[in-house]
């Protein structure tokens, strides 16, 4: 005969273990993870890992900031700037924009804009840009071209259309509709509760981060330092998405062969109209800190090697050997420790060394 008193019991028993299952993870890690009043970076949301988190909120300390494609004026800008979450401010916090402090150390009009071609090939978009006429209209000196290393080999070794072009009147339209989505970092979900299943990947990924350094399945590699490089609780350990190690095989002498001269083309079509092209790959997260992980099993990135010795017609900007440079000094959070995203001190460090003129 069936206990319907013992089945109620058990049924109770089962509820209060697992709201009590999601209460004690929800605060214990998931909260932290996914906060209502602060934000943290995409590797930290990806890893569930608390002790690695660098808290922060949007702060704009600089005198003079860039301008959005959908808040342009129409007037003319010294900088078009293009790329990737790099160039849209993907990392949050303080001065979150590099262009910020492009257009305060040179006094410049700085103007971000998104791709107008069908692809993220970058060069399609300024060719678009050159055979409208759009350079004439606003008198632009530089260009500044911007890809995360692990994305350049993809994104640049693409065909490279020099025919290319677009009607102005769909250009301006274009631009005013590109609203910048990391204004004001949206929150992944407002409406969050304690009971989720995020806290079942929190308690996953902390058990198994023990065990394996990308937990088995996870986004993101976790690594032990030789040194104390972040100021988070974890100060020598390192988050790395995955695609900076599943990509290194991309660099190869021959594609950054193909990548350089895609560039010198554009390059060679500004300085037709006396423009100077600058072309800055954001170095990989891993790539930059590799020499320092403890016992590195995993390869040497060959990207910024091979680009140096290549010959050049555009001004490129070495942003590993700038930072790794402050690294071998010991400064801290660079990057942000829980974000695939650089900090504000590489954008100020970038932009104290390189010179427009």
């Amino acid at each position: 005969m069936f206990n319907y008193k013992r089945f109620v019991y058990g049924f109770i028993l089962v509820l209060i273990l697992l709201i009590s299952f999601h209460l004690v993870t929800w605060n214990m890690y998931t909260k932290y993870v996914f906060p209502e009043n602060y934000n943290v970076g995409d590797l930290g949301r990806m890893s569930y890992l608390k002790d690695s988190l660098f808290p922060r909120n949007a702060e704009i300390t600089l005198p003079k900031q860039h301008i959005e494609s959908d808040e342009w004026d129409g007037k003319d800008v010294d900088v078009i700037t293009l790329g990737d979450s790099f160039s849209n401010g993907g990392g949050g916090g303080k001065n979150t924009f590099y262009q910020d402090y492009l257009a305060s150390y040179n006094d410049f009009r700085v103007l971000n804009i998104k791709q107008l071609a069908k692809n993220d090939n970058y060069l399609n978009s300024i060719i678009i840009l050159y055979n409208s006429g759009f350079f004439d209209k606003v008198n632009v000196k530089y260009v500044l071209i911007e890809s995360v290393e692990r994305e350049a080999v993809r994104r640049f070794t693409m065909k490279t259309d020099l025919s290319l072009t677009l009607p102005i009147d769909e250009i301006d339209k274009k631009l005013a509709d590109s609203f910048n989505m990391f204004h004001g970092k949206p929150k992944d979900d407002d409406n969050r509760t304690f009971i989720s299943n995020l806290n079942f990947n929190a308690i996953k990924y902390n058990i198994l981060y023990n065990f394996k350094d990308n937990a088995y399945s996870s986004n993101v590699y976790k690594h032990e330092l030789t040194k104390e490089l972040f100021t988070s609780k974890k100060s020598n350990t390192l988050l790395t998405y995955k695609d900076d190690i599943k990509r290194l095989h991309m660099a190869t002498k021959e594609n950054m062969i193909i990548l350089n001269d895609n560039i010198n083309k554009v390059a060679n079509l500004l300085k037709k109209k006396n423009i100077k092209l600058y072309f800055m790959p954001a170095v990989d997260k891993y790539d930059l800190y590799s020499s320092f992980i403890k016992n590195n099993k995993y390869p040497q990135s060959t990207f910024f090697k091979y680009l140096r010795e290549l010959p050049k017609d555009y001004i490129f900007i070495d942003t590993k050997k700038i930072l790794f440079e402050e690294l071998k000094k010991g400064e801290k959070d660079i990057f942000y420790s829980d974000d695939t995203h650089w900090s504000y001190k590489a954008s100020e460090i970038i932009f104290e060394k390189v010179k427009f003129d």
